[in-house]
């Protein structure tokens, strides 16, 4: 579960992550959202980046409002299996 933040400053360390689970071909990926309480554009950058890498083995567990509502401004929450808690 992600919590807090994510932005520019925390991007990066989540990237390590992303890239670590690719890396060992992991399975279905749950990434779940409802412990953000913000979510900006690098962040988004980097689950689309996992989204690429790994296709449709990511399932989104939706978030707040205020986290989901990157998804729908940017129209990319349809790129993703969405499901909630």
């Amino acid at each position: 579960m992600l919590r807090g933040e994510v932005d520019l400053s925390t991007s990066v360390q989540l990237q390590q992550t992303f890239d670590a689970l690719a890396a060992e071909g992991a399975g279905r990926v749950v990434l779940d959202l409802r412990g953000l309480t913000f979510l900006d554009c690098s962040g988004l950058r980097r689950i689309l980046a996992l989204k690429e890498a790994i296709g449709d083995r990511l399932v989104l567990i939706r978030g707040d409002r205020s986290v989901q509502v990157v998804f729908d401004l940017t129209g990319t929450g349809a790129l993703f299996e969405t499901v909630d808690a």
